[in-house]
């Protein structure tokens, strides 16, 4: 027969155990419904620099990653698309980045991130969901990458900004600061925007992933600021008369040419 004294004790014990489970189960995954690590279209919201750093990631840049069963990793870097494979046991995670493109970052922060964001996925070694945010850690328990959830935009209706474009030296480039060009694909198969400089409309045609735009007419404004301003805009007027396809990945549409070269990137707005 337990005393007062020896019943006060064993409660005591099972509220502290009780309290550590609890504070494990707050400490550990707390996805949203149906929020799961595969399956689902993540954003890179910071991640940790060279230096050691945790920073956020680069104004209008693109680093993703999708975990498909079984073990088949993918997403962009920033300037280019990769594929890879993983391994998941428990909280457990190793990504083992495989193949990648080859297109050339030419702003030098874009590059550096790109490079710091594949050294962090090959140092993770367990992760963490908590509501939409995925956070990837590494053997130390550090965190080097998180993430958001990207929840999928429609082709039309969607207001969409470049946030790179093909020069046509076989480089994505960033678009200027201080310049923004736009687009917007309506039902009636029209597309409008802001070029950069003038406005533009073309017409367009879909079929599935398949994407053909006409040659678009424009205002006839000259702008001399910023430097460059003109040469980007013929530039990604030119991109748009090559577009074969499309493809959306959550708030990033891509447009491609015949041979599946990226000619322009967007986000949602």
């Amino acid at each position: 027969m337990k005393t007062p004294h020896a019943h006060s004790i064993l409660s005591v014990f099972v509220l502290v155990i009780t309290g550590s489970m609890l504070l494990s189960a707050c400490q550990g995954n707390s996805a949203a419904p149906g929020i799961s690590l595969v399956g689902t279209l993540w954003l890179m919201e910071s991640y940790r620099n060279a230096q050691g750093k945790t920073v956020p990631a680069q104004p209008g840049s693109q680093a993703t990653i999708s975990f498909e069963d079984p073990d088949r990793v993918f997403g962009n870097t920033t300037c280019n698309q990769y594929s890879g494979s993983y391994q998941l046991d428990g909280n457990k995670l190793t990504i083992s980045p495989g193949a990648m493109t080859m297109m050339a970052c030419v702003d030098p922060a874009l590059a550096d991130q790109e490079s710091d964001f594949l050294a962090a996925l090959s140092a993770t070694e367990t992760y963490k969901i908590q509501g939409e945010q995925l956070m990837l850690l590494d053997q130390a328990g550090a965190t080097v990458l998180t993430f958001k959830v990207l929840h999928p935009s429609a082709l039309t209706g969607t207001n969409w900004q470049v946030t790179v474009y093909n020069n046509g030296k076989e480089a994505l480039v960033s678009v200027l600061a201080g310049s923004e060009i736009t687009a917007l694909f309506s039902e009636d198969g029209k597309l409008s925007g802001m070029a950069g400089c003038n406005n533009y409309n073309a017409s367009y045609e879909v079929d599935g992933n398949a994407l053909s735009i006409s040659p678009a007419a424009t205002t006839r404004k000259f702008c001399a600021d910023p430097e460059g301003l003109m040469e980007q805009e013929s530039a990604y007027l030119k991109a748009l008369e090559s577009v074969k396809s499309f493809e959306i990945s959550a708030d990033i549409l891509t447009l491609k040419d015949l041979n599946g070269t990226v000619l322009v990137k967007y986000s949602a707005q």
